[in-house]
This record gives structure tokens, sequence and C-alpha cells, in this order.
């Protein structure tokens, strides 16, 4: 699947998370006690902001932003649950740049949990459970490829570095023994410009063509210093990547671990409603079959 293609699923899941809190919305309409209908006001407003200005949540067309836009407007209406139900203050708006799954899901949670405790929506719990698990685990496949791909292209660096490091090394060697011929030549030159005898011109001329050999060596030497001096700059700019590639990496990971763990407590807990409505769906037929027995 595609990166266009994972955001497309991803932003289907989304609208269908939608869908299932408009449901809910609805069902927390048709509950609502006398005394409360004072806050319907605020209530209507939240699923202006879920559905739409115009109330109806429909499909449409994929743009750019739009997942955004819509986890934008879960977060938002699962604020406003949350401050509603608890009495507190009015909730600060959430920014688009601030959005994190883990926090979508943190949020969904205990806006899920305080409808449950107050009004008992067991099944619409059980949906939305559901689809805002299928949505935000898309998420969580788009970076963990991410982070994959992240992680062979640290790997890349690792084997470019080490094959620099060996040219580095070869580099220096071969320095060294250019100096130590320098040396020798050096030293040969000294003993023959010393001589006194007749082959005193013969030692100058040689004095001189290794002179010559040895500016030419020197600038050999200057040019493969300068080349090592840009590998090393290369080498260590490489090296500094690496360490901001693996500390990017080791925060990711710990995201998607703590993004992972949320998941399983969330499932777990959709194991625990389901169960509980089981049991009230097998307590219910047991009453069917009392009213049953006492009707006949």
């Amino acid at each position: 699947m595609t990166e266009g293609d994972a955001d497309e699923d991803h932003l289907l899941k989304l609208k269908a998370l939608r869908d299932a809190l408009v449901e809910v919305i609805t069902t927390y309409h048709e509950n609502a006690t006398a005394d409360r209908e004072a806050d319907l006001g605020a209530w209507a407003q939240m699923e202006a902001l879920v559905c739409g200005d115009d109330g109806d949540a429909s499909e449409g067309e994929s743009t750019p932003g739009e997942i955004d836009r819509l986890s934008l407007m879960i977060r938002s209406w699962a604020a406003g649950v949350v401050g509603e139900l608890q009495s507190t203050t009015q909730p600060q708006p959430v920014q688009p740049d601030n959005l994190s799954f883990v926090e979508d899901v943190e949020l969904l949670g205990k806006a899920i949990k305080l409808l449950r405790s107050s009004y008992g929506l067991k099944n619409i719990e059980c949906r939305i459970l559901r689809v805002a698990y299928e949505a935000f685990r898309g998420g969580f496949q788009i970076r963990r490829q991410e982070l994959e791909l992240l992680r062979e292209r640290c790997e890349m660096l690792e084997d470019e570095c080490k094959v620099m490091t060996e040219e580095w090394d070869k580099v220096q060697e071969y320095a060294e023994a250019i100096r130590r011929m320098s040396e020798a030549l050096r030293e040969y030159l000294e003993t023959r410009l010393r001589c006194k005898s007749h082959l005193e011109r013969e030692a100058i001329q040689a004095c001189e063509a290794a002179l010559g050999q040895c500016k030419e060596d020197a600038r050999w030497y200057d040019a493969i210093r300068q080349r090592a001096n840009h590998h090393e700059q290369e080498t260590e700019g490489l090296f500094r990547q690496l360490h901001r590639g693996a500390r990017k990496i080791e925060d990711k990971l710990g995201r998607v671990r703590r993004s992972e763990q949320m998941v399983e407590d969330n499932l777990r807990l959709l194991e625990m409603v389901e169960q509980t409505v089981e049991d009230y769906l097998e307590e219910l037929r047991e009453w069917e079959s009392v009213i049953e027995g006492i009707a006949t």
C-alpha cells in the first residue's frame, strides 16, 4: 500500500468514527433529562462541529489536510464531552499542529468512559472503540514505515562511515611512507653535499634533481592532505547526522511503544465491554424466559 492509499484509508476510517460519534450525540439528546435541556445548545454546537456546517456527515472527496481536520473535529468533540460531563471550565481549543494519535485515543477513551458511566451507552461504546482502533492503527502503521526507512538510512550511513574511515587510514599510512622517504632523501642529499671530491658536480646535479622531486612530492602530498581533510570533514558530518538519526529513532520508537500500549489497553477495555454486553444479553434472555413462563 502506497502512502497515498494509506492516507485515504485512514481518512475513511476517521469519517466512520465521526459517524459513530454523531450517533452517540443523537443518543445523548434522546436520553437527556429535563433538568439538562439547558445544556443542549452546547451539545448542538458540538454536533455541528462533528457533522459539519450542514449537519450531514457525508463522505466527500479527500483533500490535503482532510485527515488533520477530521482528527481536530473528533478531538474537539471529545474534549467538549469531558468538560461538559465533569462540569469543568471550557477546555482550551485544540490546535491542528498539536495533533497526536496517542492523545486522540486517550481523550476519546476518557469521553467514552464518562458517557458510559452517565448514560450506559454500551453498544455505542463498543462500536466507537472498534472504529477508533481501526482509524488510529492506520496512523501507527504509517509512522512505523517511516521509522523503518529512517533505520535503513542510518545503517547506510554507518557503512559509508566505515568505508571512509578505512580510506582515511590508508591515506595516513601513505603519508607516513612519503614522510620517511623525504627524510631519507634529505639525509642522502646532506651527505652528498658534504662530499669534497671530484664527484662534487655530480652530487650537485643529483641534489638539484632530488630537490625538484621533493618539491613535486610536496605538492602531491599537499593535495593528498587536502583530500584527507575534506574526507575527515565529511566523516564528521555523517557521524553527526547518524547520531541525530539514532536519537530520532529512539524517540519515535518510544512514542510507538506508548501508542501500542494504549491500543492494547483499549482492546482490553473493548473485551470487557463486549463481555458486559454479552452478560446483559444473557440476563435479558433469562428474564424473557421467566416472562414467557409467567405468561403461559
